[in-house]
């Protein structure tokens, strides 16, 4: 037992502040009771350790009481929040966390009492003055009631949507959606693993730090393999991302039906769900441009995309290609973007073979902070934007237009052409929000208002030479 420093910016250990608690518990008629969980209650804490407790009080001002306490622990708190239900500090130079749970009735802990996350026994008194509240939360104590299979048949389920989640937000571009539900599939990962590696039920559901010490010796690859599933908020690399942790689950499954044979769901073993999952969500902003106009225009006659080299080195793009007819890409991007990083986003030889390769630079791609900024980029670029749907209109096959994230030069690339072939304006719109990151409904709305009050679409392009027999071919193209 440490002595408790008499400096309060000190040093402060977690034995004198549950002592210091319990002593200040004894002395309020308010407390009707103190208990620890997790590492304190169990006796394996250590000096990294933070402190959990529960406080059961009558009912009155919480936030005096709480002062009250803090006031007796050793060591200043360098930092406090005080919530609804629960107080969180962290005490003295070595900032030792203590986690309050507030309570006013013993039902107010039944949360806690059977959550599966806090290993028992889950509630231990440390002070009490209410007769028979023991009794009342008996079923603190009590181990969990599941087994083995229904754990891991539990996370598997969690893990099927978190994946399916973290891969529909990379297809919509959401690079901050796809990072926290890739995560949360890699965390229900982390737990299967955990109940495999255990011989009876867990005292855990999530993973303790002791889990992955095995990875040593013989086992050493396999903690490499855990290693490299970390996430990623750079969009190219997410696809390989996705296909390491589908990889990890389809290890951590044949352990499952080792273990468990014909007992385990069909549910969780079908890996072919996941790898569909990736397939349809293998590019991000890539689409046919019919989509968003409910069967008026014929499919797979044109795409819109962000830009196609991103994945110059994939199967899967040369697939695309082939299996959709392109024989035509117009790419908008600027000389400047495609030098950028060395070339990485340049097209290379495999990729364009059998395909016309077509670069018109429209200027104006770096920014677009308003609606207003279409039309400048539009009036700007406005010959440039005739040509390339003079090219759309004239191809002999079907084609892809693409801009760098596609969807500001491609979608207003995609607002003129749907213009010409008379296209309700509300289609145009729900065409743009597909792109759905950074796709705010007035920039379409302010380009499709400045086009009005310009004359219209067809006056804009006939002043830059458009040839009014494109329109015609355009519209014989792509009208269904």
């Amino acid at each position: 037992m440490h002595k408790p420093s008499s400096k309060k910016s000190s040093w402060v250990f977690i034995d004198d502040v549950a002592k210091a608690a319990v002593e200040w518990a004894k002395d309020k008629n308010y407390v009707r009771a103190l208990f620890s969980y997790g590492s304190y209650a169990r006796g394996d804490h250590s000096p990294s350790s933070d402190l959990d407790l529960c406080l059961l009080l009558k009912p009155g001002k919480t936030k005096a009481r709480l002062d009250s306490l803090y006031a007796c622990l050793p060591g200043k708190p360098r930092w406090r929040s005080d919530t609804t239900g629960k107080s969180v500090a962290y005490l003295g130079e070595n900032l030792l966390k203590i986690d309050i749970i507030l309570a006013t009735s013993p039902q107010d802990l039944a949360w806690l009492a059977h959550n599966p996350d806090v290993g028992a026994p889950r509630l231990t008194p440390l002070y009490s003055k209410a007769p028979g509240l023991s009794r009342q939360l008996r079923a603190a104590n009590l181990s969990l009631k599941r087994d083995l299979l229904a754990l891991i048949e539990s996370e598997a389920l969690k893990f099927f949507s978190y994946f399916e989640a973290c891969s529909r937000s990379q297809r919509r571009s959401d690079s901050y959606q796809h990072y926290f539900n890739y995560n949360l599939a890699l965390g229900t990962l982390t737990r299967i693993f955990h109940i495999l590696e255990c011989k009876t039920v867990p005292r855990y559901l999530f993973c303790p730090k002791h889990v992955f010490s095995n990875f040593g010796g013989a086992r050493i690859e396999e903690g490499k393999e855990w290693t490299a599933l970390a996430g990623t908020l750079y969009l190219p690399d997410a696809n390989d991302a996705k296909s390491r942790l589908v990889k990890m689950y389809g290890k951590l499954i044949t352990r499952a039906r080792e273990r468990f044979g014909p007992k385990l769901s069909p549910r969780v073993k079908d890996i072919r769900l996941l790898e569909d999952i990736m397939r349809r969500d293998f590019f991000f902003n890539v689409r046919d441009f019919s989509r968003a106009y409910e069967g008026q225009i014929r499919r797979g006659r044109l795409f819109r995309a962000s830009a196609l080299p991103r994945w110059k080195k994939r199967p899967e793009l040369r697939d695309f290609l082939r299996d959709n007819q392109i024989d035509h890409i117009i790419d908008l991007r600027k000389h400047s973007e495609l030098a950028k990083d060395g070339g990485r986003l340049n097209y290379d030889a495999a990729t364009l073979e059998g395909v016309k390769y077509v670069n018109i630079p429209i200027g104006g791609g770096d920014r677009f902070g308003s609606g207003g900024e279409y039309m400048r980029c539009l009036m700007s670029n406005l010959a440039q934007f005739a040509h390339v749907l003079e090219l759309i209109a004239r191809a002999e096959g079907n084609a892809v237009v693409h801009c760098h994230v596609g969807k500001d030069r491609t979608g207003i690339a995609c607002a003129l052409i749907a213009s010409l072939l008379d296209r309700p304006r509300q289609q145009i719109i729900d065409d743009y929000l597909l792109s759905e990151q950074g796709v705010p409904r007035n920039k379409m709305e302010s380009l499709l208002d400045d086009i009005e009050r310009a004359g219209g679409v067809e006056s804009l392009l006939e002043a830059v030479g458009f040839d009014s027999t494109c329109k015609i071919q355009l519209r014989n193209k792509l009208l269904r």
